[in-house]
């Protein structure tokens, strides 16, 4: 029986089977849309991309490719070709070369077409290889003169190879207008300056133009995090003091935190790469690096543009066909299938690494989180700190639990937000009850079977203190149409959606200012207790 994990079993498989398969790597695609619609927008982009190739490939382009007419060159090592649909909406160019230095092919493509109402303009990326070779993350240049001359949008917002500086209020409504649109396809990458300083640690410059067409980058000076920190509802989902956040599409108040990444300016500081290069330049490459591999980053999103093949497939299946087009066409067919095969292969084995990367990167945090844990409680007991303080207001509790329960319990920013428009008249309760599931609780959840039974009563008697009880909230089975209020984000653990399952109670008064409830569960992977709703009652069947 073969005991390896399936971790071991597919890098076996990338060792031995596939070490001398050519594997296609999707580097990068664009495929945005133009505020411009006019016949001269689509020539003049057409012009730029054959202009690029004639440029890297003198005299092989043939002249009637300028006027839109299908073309193809092919030599060893190399193929320039360009098609269009027969109704003359879509143009597309593709090149072919042989990397000579590292036995690399590169494959670009470029897309124009006129949608009737807009254009729009695309660029994929990709690279084949054999072994194990790292792909460097770039765009050809032809993103650039696109991004220059063509007025791309994305959602309503210009796509630009320029730093967003955020000064005025009409500055920061544009930025906030984008960072919540439904229709934005692109990351937001947020620099902020670190305290005491008026520099931001990463080149703004820089990162804009190497994610140019992949994401858009915005700068916010110290004064405009705190507009932030109140747009996204708290600390969790804002961004300052130096740090940079990315927030991916789709991004709300109700999103997690965990899902749009946030790098402290300490971390970037020590920010290390494969080949031994440090510090906030090299953490900016790697950003970048994201923006290239979040645009490629799954069949969906490499279906939004039509490949060279499907639209030369188009053109050779519509009006009268020669036998030759009949079989170029059984051609594009069987070379599309090996596409998608190659690509999907090519998506688990990348996932699968970058799975492993992320998991050895979690053992590590959980490690360093605990180590950090027992520090702070040292510290205090130092400091003689017998005493957590109790706020008493609602206001402070997000920034109290990641000053004082850290590595113990998570607030969402979902429960966050429940709490500043909390009702419930003893707020000092709510505090005592967050110290009780963080430390009391938590200590029953970690125990050993030898310590079970007396952490078990420390438990008790602390819940019996505080008038509590402690029930289960819901089952999976009965959750249904509550799932949006029972069910919350959370990608640390195992499964991108837990069901908060336990609540801590105290009173059966509908009257929100006497009933307490603080809905919970427990994440054994991280060994934390997660909060994800207080102190009002969740609607369930019998409410």
């Amino acid at each position: 029986m073969n005991t390896a994990t399936l971790s071991e079993q597919l890098s076996e498989i990338r060792r031995t089977r596939y070490a001398q398969v050519p594997r296609v790597r999707q580097v990068m695609q664009m495929l945005l849309w133009s505020q411009q619609h006019s016949e001269k927008n689509r020539v003049d982009a057409r012009t730029r991309i054959l202009d690029w190739g004639s440029t890297k490939w003198p005299g092989l382009i043939q002249k009637k490719a300028w006027n839109g007419e299908p073309f193809e060159h092919m030599q060893p090592g190399l193929l320039l070709t360009a098609t269009a649909t027969n109704d003359g909406a879509i143009w597309a160019f593709r090149s072919e070369h042989l990397d000579g230095v590292h036995s690399r092919t590169w494959v670009t493509e470029a897309l124009i077409a006129d949608l009737g109402e807009q254009d729009a303009f695309g660029v994929r990326n990709s690279c084949s290889f054999t072994g194990r070779q790292r792909v460097p993350a770039s765009s050809p240049r032809i993103v650039r003169d696109l991004v220059a001359h063509h007025h791309l949008l994305d959602a309503r917002f210009p796509v630009s190879a320029i730093a967003h500086n955020v000064n005025s209020t009409s500055e920061f409504d544009a930025f906030a207008k984008l960072l919540f649109s439904p229709d934005r396809a692109l990351p937001i990458v947020v620099l902020t300056h670190p305290s005491g300083s008026d520099a931001y640690l990463v080149n703004a410059g820089n990162l804009a133009r190497n994610t140019q067409g992949l994401a858009h980058v915005f700068c916010l000076p110290r004064a405009t995090t705190f507009d932030l920190t109140d747009l996204v509802g708290g600390k969790m989902l804002s961004v300052f003091d130096g740090a940079v956040r990315t927030y991916y599409p789709g991004f709300s108040v109700d999103a997690d935190p965990y899902a749009h990444p946030v790098v402290m300016a300490t971390r970037m500081a020590e920010w290390l790469d494969e080949e031994g290069n440090k510090g906030p330049e090299t953490f900016s490459a790697f950003i970048a690096e994201q923006m290239h591999f979040f645009s490629v980053g799954s069949p969906d999103k490499l279906d939004r543009m039509p490949s060279f093949s499907a639209i030369k497939k188009q053109r050779l299946s519509e009006g009268q066909r020669t036998p030759a087009d009949k079989d170029e066409l059984l051609e594009l067919q069987r070379q599309e299938l090996e596409g998608e095969v190659t690509t999907w292969r090519e998506l688990a084995l990348d996932r699968d690494e970058l799975a492993q990367k992320l998991q050895d990167e979690v053992n590590q945090l959980r490690a360093y989180s605990q180590v950090l844990s027992h520090n702070l409680e040292d510290l205090r007991k130092g400091q003689r700190e017998t005493e957590i303080p109790i706020p008493a207001d609602y206001e402070s509790l997000e920034e109290w639990c990641n000053t004082y329960l850290s590595g113990r319990l998570i607030l969402l920013s979902r429960a966050a937000r429940a709490a500043r428009k909390a009702m419930f008249e003893d707020v000092a309760l709510v505090y005592r009850s967050m110290l009780l599931l963080a430390f009391e609780y938590r200590n029953l959840c970690i125990a050993s079977t030898d310590d079970r039974q007396a952490t078990k009563v420390s438990f008790d008697s602390k819940l019996q203190a505080l008038h509590l009880e402690m029930r289960g909230a819901i089952s999976k089975e009965r959750v249904g149409e509550f799932e949006s209020e029972y069910m919350v984000d959370y990608t640390i653990g195992q499964s991108p959606r837990q069901l908060l399952e336990w609540h801590l109670t105290k009173g059966n008064d509908k009257d929100e200012r006497r009933c307490l409830r603080i809905y919970f569960f427990w994440d054994p992977e991280m060994c934390v207790v997660v909060v994800g709703h207080l102190p009002s009652h969740l609607r369930n069947r019998m409410s």
